[in-house]
């Protein structure tokens, strides 16, 4: 609804739709799996055949999203996400998120140095018949290895 000025005026009256509370509190359920460590909860959040696209944009299958998870456990054991902004619209649902964690093991051939980091993503989660079909992550990791002291230079 427009209202004078041409300023949008949202009409107080309507209320979320019941499917999109549905879908964030399936993503929320998503994050508290992964960051307690309760990997084999996952499976019934996703679709047989969901697709998993990282910043490469070559999908992914589940049981690969699954190890890249427990690698990252791995090297930061108190590794966590921060739900900063989640919302949803129609079918999809679109998460702001911090990370937070402690460099203690291996990481990509680097030894842990104790440093902690905190860098920022994006989260994009298609659902359908109230599962995830489709998952979007565009993530800071530059930052945290930024953070973490690493050096990168060219080939």
């Amino acid at each position: 609804m427009i209202a004078e000025g041409g300023k949008f005026k949202p009409n107080r009256s309507e209320k979320p739709d019941s499917t999109e509370l549905y879908n964030i509190e399936l993503v929320k359920m998503f994050y508290k799996y992964v960051d307690s460590g309760r990997l084999d909860k996952l499976e019934a959040l996703f679709t047989p055949k969901a697709k998993i696209f990282y910043e490469s944009g070559d999908p992914v299958s589940f049981d690969e999203m699954v190890l890249l998870i427990k690698r990252f456990y791995s090297s930061f054991p108190d590794f966590k996400h921060g739900v900063e902004e989640i919302f949803a619209a129609g079918d999809k649902v679109i998460a702001r998120i911090s990370y937070t964690g402690t460099f203690k093991n291996n990481f990509i051939g680097f030894e842990p140095n104790g440093m902690t980091f905190k860098y920022a993503g994006i989260h994009i989660f298609q659902l359908k018949d109230e599962m995830i079909s489709v998952f979007w992550g565009v993530e800071d990791e530059l930052g945290m290895m930024t953070q973490l002291g690493f050096e990168l230079k060219p080939k």
